[in-house]
């Protein structure tokens, strides 16, 4: 028993599962680095559209075309 147990803390099969561990330790911290960097450009992506549709209503709204009434996280639109 005892010299099975030596063999599998000490052979081939132990080395390839610290390998297999260390690999799956990188896939996920760059699982996680992605997540972050395509959550960040999103963000970033959905405030710009965001601007901009803000100032293109606020730049028709000026021309008294329509009236605008800005709710919480949206813009709700009467036409006049």
């Amino acid at each position: 028993m005892n010299e099975e147990v030596s063999k599998s803390n000490n052979g081939p099969d132990r080395l390839l599962k610290i390998q297999q561990e260390g690999l799956i330790e990188i896939v996920l911290s760059f699982w996680h680095y992605l997540k972050i960097v395509v959550s960040t450009i999103s963000l970033n992506f959905f405030s710009f559209l965001y601007t901009k549709f803000t100032i293109i209503v606020s730049l028709v709204s000026h021309i008294n075309i329509i009236k605008c009434e800005e709710v919480f996280f949206g813009i709700k639109i009467r036409i006049r």
